[in-house]
């Protein structure tokens, strides 16, 4: 077996070998399509390598021309194959040179096919034999083609393409691959077109040996599909680990997840579906397999909390507090029971600033909430008692040691008297008048007190006279200026809404003289229908009402203790250095919300 046969038949026996193996790739991974053009290309080098042995043995110029026209059909693979391989693998190149080429290679095979003539030769007109690697071979001698200019076009753009597609990819920063593909199939098919010209053109005779060109234009396109699969295996290896690891950190958060009685949610924006995990169905009463919609979420929840979710949710859209929220809410279940939850969610973005999901969590706090529900009704009764109690003591002021004082107070006023008729009884006469001064003074002082324990006053002169009362006392005692103010009728307010009111005002005023430091201070109440609305300002340092709220004070913790257990609101306002406004808004007709009602009518009752 001659050298020829054994260098022309390995190269037809690799290319074929590599031309399965990539096919049997591509047809497990359809969308690798590079893969699938380069085993056309190896197989077309195959074909190649066949019709360029059949040439070198021919022993008739018909058969030589047979053997052309078989490597012109090679050939079309071969180039078109290309052209899509630099495509796919580089991610580059125009669509429209490489359609065109594609175009005008198969117009150029249909024409050579039609006319009966080769791309190289016009007709063959003498048949010659040389040697080549110690062996005789056959070459061929002819016209040239009147189409070759019409195919060299066609290669030229071969050449614009890949050099097209080179520059972008070396510009997108992947060099190795711009240098590895478009610098090789550009220079093999430059070298191979020369051999071509040189045996047509010139007239050379020396063998077509442009399969030794594609020859090398595939090893080097195989060698970067090899670093792919060897990278992709690499991946999967990489990739497997990965699974592994967040398998693991699955486990750790399944378990904290379940610990925590955490139930996870996620709301595709952009789709409009819900997924849920396991625990949040549950909680919810929501099925294994029942559809997740949010406007089913809603109508779990119960009536009074469903606007404030979607005012929330729609705050956090819009991007408020970084695009989170946390909310508390209740579920109404399908079989009749309530429950309470906590809320927490992340609004996530896509690059155009879009919104695209939110994640969330949801943890059942009804006990909590239950908790929450004695404290207050235990801080309701607490205070309720504690006017009670201080509506008692008032009274046995009142009635038995007052009483008491002003008999003694008497008692030493006759002593007096006795005292002067006595002879030398001008000292015990001074002794029982500083006696009867100190019993008075004693007198006032229980008086006072008896007020501040329970404001009798309410009861004779009404809400906004009493108020006026407290700030002119205010003034006097602490040099405050503090003024007071009503708009409306407050004759038909409920006693203990106008108690409420009453001790609120004392408390927010204690509150200015202690911490305040004001020059003045203001009390305005006014009524809103069925509603009292109470203000006090100052002018004061204001505070950090988060630090404030955080401490050991009770005062602002009592006047919404008290606001709340007669279904009243509070809020407070407040600017360091600015001064505090602190805004009461409590129904007249007083319904509480505990059973420290039922405390609060006996007060009223007691009065």
């Amino acid at each position: 077996m001659s050298w020829v046969t054994i260098i022309w038949s390995m190269v037809a026996s690799a290319c074929l070998t590599l031309a399965v193996i990539y096919c049997l790739v591509w047809f497990r991974s359809r969308r690798a399509w590079a893969n699938l053009f380069f085993a056309l290309t190896a197989a077309s080098t195959t074909a190649l390598a066949f019709s360029e042995l059949w040439m070198m043995r021919a022993e008739t110029p018909a058969e030589l021309f047979a053997a052309l026209t078989f490597e012109r059909v090679s050939l079309f693979v071969w180039v078109v194959s290309i052209i899509w391989f630099v495509r796919f693998h580089l991610g580059a190149g125009r669509l429209w040179i490489a359609w065109t080429i594609s175009g005008l290679w198969a117009f150029g095979l249909l024409g050579h096919l039609l006319m009966a003539q080769d791309v190289s030769f016009r007709e063959l007109t003498r048949l010659w034999h040389i040697q080549f690697l110690g062996e005789s071979i056959a070459v061929g001698e002819g016209g040239a083609d009147p189409l070759a200019p019409f195919t060299q076009f066609a290669t030229l753009l071969v050449i614009l393409f890949v050099a097209d597609a080179s520059v972008t990819t070396w510009r997108r920063g992947d060099r190795r691959k711009a240098l590895m593909v478009g610098g090789s199939v550009a220079f093999l098919l430059v070298a191979g077109l020369g051999t071509a010209a040189a045996i047509v053109w010139a007239g050379i005779r020396i063998p077509m040996t442009f399969t030794l060109f594609a020859l090398g234009l595939v090893t080097v396109m195989g060698y970067e599909l090899s670093r792919d699969l060897l990278r992709a295996s690499q991946l999967v290896r990489e990739l497997r680990s990965s699974e592994a690891g967040l398998r693991e950190s699955e486990a750790r958060m399944s378990l904290a997840v379940d610990a925590a009685e955490l139930g996870i949610w996620i709301v595709d924006l952009t789709r409009h579906q819900v997924w849920a995990s396991e625990k949040w169905r549950a909680l919810f009463g929501f099925g294994p397999s029942e559809t997740v919609e949010f406007d089913g979420i809603l109508k779990r929840l119960h009536p009074d909390d469903r606007q404030a979710l979607q005012h929330v949710h729609a705050m956090a859209l819009a991007g408020a507090d970084g695009s989170t929220y946390q909310t508390e809410h209740r579920v109404m279940l399908p079989e009749g029971a309530t429950r309470w939850m906590s809320s927490n969610g992340r609004v996530e973005h896509d690059t155009a600033g879009r919104s695209v999901l939110i994640r969330g969590t949801s943890r059942d706090i009804t006990a909590r909430k239950r908790a929450e529900l004695v404290l207050l009704d235990l801080g309701g009764r607490l205070i309720a008692a504690q006017e009670v109690e201080r509506a008692r003591i008032a009274r046995d002021l009142h009635d038995d040691v007052s009483q008491q004082i002003a008999a003694l107070s008497i008692a030493l006023s006759s002593l007096k008297r006795r005292a002067a008729t006595i002879a030398h009884g001008t000292e015990l006469e001074a002794d029982a008048s500083s006696l009867q001064q100190r019993a008075t003074t004693l007198a006032n002082s229980v008086q006072v007190l008896s007020h501040d324990l329970h404001p009798d006053v309410l009861r004779h002169v009404g809400l906004a006279a009493s108020l006026t009362t407290q700030c002119n006392e205010l003034s006097l005692s602490q040099g405050l200026a503090t003024t007071c103010s009503a708009e409306g009728d407050f004759e038909s307010i409920d006693p203990e809404a106008a108690l409420c009111l009453y001790r609120i005002t004392e408390e927010a005023l204690h509150n200015v003289v202690k911490h305040a430091h004001a020059h003045e201070a203001k009390v305005l109440l006014i009524r809103n229908g069925d509603n009292a609305e109470l203000t006090i300002a100052d002018d004061g340092n204001g505070f950090d009402i988060r630090t404030r709220t955080s401490g050991t004070g009770i005062g602002l913790v009592s006047i919404a203790e008290r606001a709340r257990l007669l279904g009243g609101t509070v809020s407070v306002l407040t600017t360091l250095n600015k001064g505090t406004q602190v805004r009461v808004r409590i129904p007249i007709h007083a319904s509480t919300t505990t059973d420290a009602g039922e405390l609060s009518q006996r007060l009223v009752a007691s009065a």
